[in-house]
């Protein structure tokens, strides 16, 4: 039985749809400047990392440059509609029990063999905020400013690969963001 057990994890642990989403435990909406909503999503793992999915709405020129906008080749709007079209995801472990969000813990190891669940998880959130907001039509994927480059490839392959995998009609691009001073890949939705 040990080994039957070891091998349903291994095959969720692939990123078989059949990957099993954390219950949503608490969720928190803010307004924040120009507009932007910042919907927020906690939920936690077993073992007992607290995390929150981050989805923002209505980006601003503080992220983006107009030219940046106007040379990805997937964006097809003017670049006031991409940013109200736009929908930017993070998310991170929070310190235990603030569900506040006065503190991230952004570089903490959490590799505990849960990486495809939490996967799961950020991908329910998605598409039922997709169900519910029809008029996103590009998703940006962000990482944290602290991450070093090796971070931040390996998210971004994470990303892709689940991405590819769950939604592979999905055309991708790099746009540079101005707040991360970096490139990061942007989705457009089908």
């Amino acid at each position: 039985m040990k080994y039957i057990k070891n091998f349903e994890n291994l095959i969720l642990e692939l990123g078989d749809a059949g990957a099993l989403s954390y219950d949503i435990d608490n969720y928190l909406e803010m307004s924040l400047y120009d507009g932007i909503k910042l919907f927020n999503y906690f939920f936690t793992t077993d073992s007992g990392l607290r995390y929150v999915i981050n989805l923002m709405t209505s980006a601003s020129f503080t992220h983006f440059h107009h030219e940046d906008i106007e040379n990805c080749r997937i964006v097809d709007d003017e670049p006031e509609e991409f940013l109200k079209k736009l929908m930017l995801i993070s998310f991170c472990v929070v310190t235990d029990g603030d569900d506040n969000l006065n503190g991230f813990i952004e570089k903490i190891i959490t590799n505990r063999g849960e990486l495809y669940r939490i996967m799961s998880t950020l991908k329910k959130v998605i598409e039922e905020f997709l169900n519910k907001h029809k008029d996103i039509k590009y998703i940006f994927v962000g990482g944290a400013r602290s991450e070093k480059d090796v971070d931040k490839d390996q998210r971004e392959k994470i990303y892709l690969k689940y991405f590819e995998k769950h939604k592979p009609n999905w055309k991708k691009d790099k746009i540079y963001c101005n707040m991360m001073d970096d490139y990061y890949y942007i989705f457009k939705i089908k």
